[in-house]
Parts: structure tokens; sequence; C-alpha cells
């Protein structure tokens, strides 16, 4: 197994946990962000293109962060921790893509659920993260399979 299908399984677990934890709770743990972190600068470490990695993470944090501003802290805290560690594993093309996948998921359901009148407070983001970074990752990589 390669470094780059471990990145892309620690991701996908880190997902998961966080999509269980914030539909659950409403919550995605600091200690989750925390150990994708550190697991992401060891992947760092190892891997090429440092600098394109490291303005990734800091340009999806300062986006999120000016988002968060914004929309007056409509966005949780952990979404923007995730979102910003997921910048240093995928890089910023493809968290871009990734956030917009996401974004426009989570706009169809939210639009759906307004119309039904089933909207309620407090909607989770981290199950529209996985679905986008799944999306993105098959775009990215199934046309290599084939």
């Amino acid at each position: 197994m390669n470094i780059e299908t471990i990145k892309l399984l620690v991701i996908f677990i880190t997902l998961i946990v966080a999509t269980f934890t914030d539909v659950k709770k409403k919550i995605i743990p600091d200690k989750l962000n925390a150990a994708a972190l550190l697991l992401g600068i060891v992947f760092w470490f190892l891997g090429d293109r440092k600098i394109y990695y490291l303005a990734s993470i800091a340009i999806a944090f300062t986006l999120l962060m000016i988002l968060a501003f914004a929309t007056d802290g409509k966005i949780g805290g952990g979404d923007i921790k995730l979102l910003s560690v997921l910048g240093l594993y995928v890089g910023l093309l493809d968290w871009c893509m990734m956030i917009f996948i996401s974004t426009m998921i989570f706009l169809f359901v939210i639009i759906a659920k307004m119309v039904r009148r089933k909207i309620k407070e407090g909607v989770v983001f981290a199950p529209y993260i996985l679905v986008g970074y799944l999306v993105t990752i098959g775009i990215k990589y199934l046309p290599l399979l084939q």
C-alpha cells in the first residue's frame, strides 16, 4: 500500500467518524481534527510539493474563517478545522472541488427540506463533506482504474 492510498483511507475514516459524531452529537471532536492534522503533517513531511499543500491548508483556513465571519458564525468550528485539515491532504484544487460538491448537495437537500417544512435548527455539514470527498476522489481516481 503506497502513501497516497494510506492518506485516502485516513481521510475516509476521519470523515466517517466526523459524520457519525456530527449527526449524533452535532459536534466534530477536536481530538479527531487534531489526530487528522498530526497524521497530515507526517504525510506532508513524507511527500513532495510541500509548499502547495502548506498553502492549501492556509488558504482553506483563511477562506473558511472569512465565511464564518460573513455568516455570523453559522459554520461550526469543527467544520472549519476539519475542512482546513482536508486542504493539507488533498491540495487546493481538489479541496475547492470537494467544497463545491459538498455545498451543492447540501443546498439541494436543505432546499428540499425547506419546501417540505422539515428543516431543523443546527443542520450538520460533515455528511456532505464526506459525500463531496467521495465524489471528488471518484472523479480523480476512477479514470485511472480503466
